[in-house]
């Protein structure tokens, strides 16, 4: 029988240790990059900028001097005290704009009523704004906060603020509506605003996001012509492939019957993707693995079966990296789906002790990556299915990287 208690598994305690063990040296969230700053009387200052892949446009930033050294020197600055600054190849400028702020959800006591005037949350204040496109005819930049609020720039009109709205409304008895007044207002726009370009036909499939407007503003550049253009290149997401070996403990308990896991060999292949932004801390895992499941009943029972099953075994992580840099772990958790390739039955040829040819279980772990290579620990909680229960696993891999 299952043991009731509030007592934490071995395999729980091995994943917190070792999360604690290694956060000691990630303390400090600090990722300085080499970048500059232009101060609001044009003097450029070279430097440490602390970079946090901001998902968001930052609202301060910290820049250090002489990092590392005897006279270092870390400040703190907002966009009324800077002109701009770059940083991994990403530029901001400080500007004074109009900024909505509205949320995307908006509680509305009449189910009939629009959005009213008063309740659009439109700013005015100086924030950093981020250069997607830099042209000498039409340039386009970025401010995200709330929402994403985008802008283009002409050579002869100025700094125009592209206007899409579009909320979620929750009127009474708690239902949605669409409100999506104004929704492509920024085709019109653009088309008012710069009409020549060879590919304004298509204005109508445009999106009100960063890849649709940066493409279509960047064709429209090169049919005018323009030579000297910069534009911001997003991080990709970086693509590693492994091979997985390791030991797997698995327990199961099917109805009465309770049995006690060993040592199995588990080996396939592993697929880790960092995710672009957010300091490259994100990651997602995937693994394909053949596992060996050997346990032996418990002797309660009296009865000291043995039970072997092969099987597949499929997990989907995502990861969380607690510093960009260093020996850092990454807290993962995800699902994990074993497929059992036979009947799953003792050794003694008993008849079959569950049916169930596919079980999905949670997945937690702690991985800790050294080059192209990695040590991850995964434990697997048993899930109830009705009065039986799937397995319930605990497994130590490493994986060699190959490309």
């Amino acid at each position: 029988m299952m043991r009731k208690g509030v007592k934490i598994s071995l395999p729980v305690f091995i994943i917190i240790f070792l999360t604690m063990l290694f956060s000691f040296e990630v303390k400090s969230q600090d990722n300085y990059k080499p970048g500059y700053i232009i101060s609001n009387d044009g003097d450029t200052t070279h430097g440490h900028i602390n970079y946090l892949g901001w998902a968001k446009t930052p609202q301060v930033i910290e820049f250090a001097q002489n990092l590392g050294g005897s006279d270092e020197v870390i400040a703190s600055y907002k966009p009324e005290e800077i002109k701009s600054f770059q940083v991994q190849n990403e530029f901001f400028e400080s500007r004074v704009l109009e900024i909505d702020l509205t949320p995307h959800k908006i509680i509305l006591s009449n189910i009939n009523a629009d959005i009213e005037a008063s309740q659009e949350n439109v700013v005015s204040r100086k924030v950093f704004i981020q250069r997607l496109i830099d042209s000498e005819v039409l340039s386009l930049f970025l401010h995200e906060e709330e929402r994403q609020n985008f802008y283009i720039k002409h050579y002869q009109k100025g700094l125009i603020r592209l206007i899409s709205n579009e909320y979620v409304v929750r009127g009474y008895e708690d239902k949605l509506y669409v409100n999506k007044e104004n929704k492509y207002k920024f085709r019109d726009q653009i088309t008012n605003t710069i009409s020549n370009c060879s590919n304004i036909g298509d204005i109508d499939k445009q999106s009100y996001s960063t890849a649709s407007l940066m493409e279509f503003i960047l064709d429209c550049n090169s049919y005018l012509g323009v030579e000297n253009l910069y534009y911001f290149e997003r991080e990709k997401p970086k693509i590693s492939h492994g091979v997985v070996i390791g030991l797997n403990k698995s327990d199961a308990v099917f109805g009465p019957r309770e049995f006690n896991g060993e040592q199995g060999a588990i080996f396939g292949y592993s697929m880790h993707i960092v995710l672009p932004r957010n300091r490259n801390t994100r990651s997602i895992t995937i693994e394909a693995m053949y596992s060996k499941l050997n346990s032996i009943e418990d002797s309660q029972n009296q009865r000291n079966k043995r039970l072997e099953v092969d099987a597949l075994k499929f997990r989907f992580l995502y990861g969380r990296r607690l510093s960009p840099s260093g020996a850092a772990p990454i807290f993962l958790y995800g699902i994990s789906t074993t497929r059992v390739l036979d009947d799953i039955t003792t050794t003694e040829g008993e008849e079959s002790l569950f049916n169930k040819k596919q079980m999905l279980n949670l997945a937690i772990g702690v991985s800790l990556n050294i080059e192209k290579s990695s040590i991850i620990v995964i434990y697997e909680p048993i899930k109830k299915e009705n009065s039986f229960s799937s397995f319930r696993s605990f497994s130590v891999n490493l994986r060699l990287g190959i490309l």
